[in-house]
Order: C-alpha cells, then structure tokens, then sequence
C-alpha cells in the first residue's frame, strides 16, 4: 500500500520575493486520478468513458449471460431432487461421477477446451482454481463432505467461468466478447492480486472484473437450481 508524506515547506523571509516550494497535491481528484492511472485510465473522466462503453457493450452482447442457460439447464437435470437428497448416502466415487456428468454438461454449455477434474489436496479455505488448461481442480475435502454438494456446483461452474474467460480473452469474437469487455478482462487478468482493495487499488481480488464475472455465473446457476427445487417442492 502506497504511504503519503507531507513535507513541510519553509517559510521564506518576508524580503524574499521568490515563490514559496509547492505542495504536493492530495486533493481527492488527485489521488483520485493517479488511482485510475494505476489502471490505464488517463484521468477519472476517461474511466468513466470506458465504464460507460462498457454498459452499453454489455446490453449488446449480453456476455455475462453467455452459456447461462445452457450450464443453469444441466444443474437442475443432473442435481435433481433426488440426486441431492442421496449425496450423502452416495460413495465418492458415485459423486465423483456425477460431477464429472456436470463438469462435461458445463463445458458444452459454454462451448470451450475442457478436459474434466483434478482433485488435490488443498487449504481448508481453498476450493478450487483454473489456470487456463481447460482443467477444473478441485479440493479432494469438498467432495468427502456431503454439505459440500452445493459449493462443488458453484465451484466447478465458477472454475470453468474462468476456462471461458481466458479463452475469449484469446479468441473473442467466437464468444461475441466485444472491445470494452476484452480490455477490461485483459487488464483484470494482468492485474491479479490477493491484497484487498484499496484508494489505489480499487479492485483488490474479491472485485477483479473476472472474479466478478465468474461469481455471478457460478451463483446465478446455484440459485436457478435452488429455485426450480422450491417451487417444484
């Protein structure tokens, strides 16, 4: 985190005629302008035009919906009722075989290079990741647990969101991916990092356009899921 220092000016004799040493400037447009030139942006106002373009990019193509139907379709035919209320009673291996019915449901619902799952040994607070190799690897805990069933949906959803996302970044007029979204996921990609936001850094993880993008894809399908279940009830 950037630290600021004031460096007190000294005070000129009255007989000097010479200008006093600037300041250095901290007004909040300042900081402001040099936090969004941390990013790319010229100035505040140029961010705002790339956010603006950005929206109206987006009720064009629509990306964040891409393959949502299709992946929202696959949960609740694959992780019906039934399937649910026995996870706890199947083996892993019945498990394992049902998430890979998923993971290969999601990877053709959004039409991208997957090859299926890895499961490691991970941190307790680690789910999973993808690093671009059309792999999902997962935390071998998540799949012992039977409260686990809803976050392996999510996660894998998630995971692959993040497949489609580097492969757009790489190819994105087959994904209807236009310029506004590429450069923002092109600078978001480039720009990763596990410290939270801050003025200077107003992303942090937790706001990373990707990481934005693929929580609302992999939550927006948990919660269609969820939401057949109940009014199916």
């Amino acid at each position: 985190m950037n630290e600021f220092s004031e460096h007190i000016a000294e005070i000129p004799p009255v007989e000097d005629s010479s200008q006093p040493p600037e300041h250095q400037d901290y007004s909040l447009d300042t900081v402001m302008n040099n936090a969004f030139k941390e990013f790319g942006f010229e100035s505040v106002t140029d961010a705002k035009i790339i956010e603006a373009s950005v929206a109206e990019a987006k009720e064009k193509t629509n990306i964040r919906e891409y393959g949502l139907k299709e992946c929202c379709d696959a949960a609740k035919n694959i992780f019906t009722k039934e399937v649910l209320s026995d996870w706890g009673r199947m083996s892993l291996k019945q498990r394992e075989i049902k998430l890979a019915e998923y993971s290969d449901a999601v990877g053709k619902g959004l039409d991208i290079n997957y090859k299926g799952i890895v499961y490691e040994t991970m941190k307790p607070n680690e789910f999973g990741y993808n690093n671009g190799d059309g792999h999902v690897y997962l935390n071998k805990d998540l799949l012992r647990s039977p409260a686990e069933v809803i976050n392996l949906i999510d996660t894998v959803t998630h995971e692959y969101r993040h497949q489609m996302q580097s492969e757009a970044m790489k190819n994105p007029e087959k994904f209807g991916l236009d310029q506004a979204t590429l450069k923002e996921w092109k600078y978001a990609d480039a720009n990763y990092t596990q410290q939270r936001a801050t003025a200077l850094n107003p992303w942090g993880y937790h706001y990373n356009p990707l990481e934005l993008d693929a929580r609302y894809f992999g939550e927006s399908v948990v919660r269609e899921l969820t939401k057949g279940l109940i009014n199916n009830a």
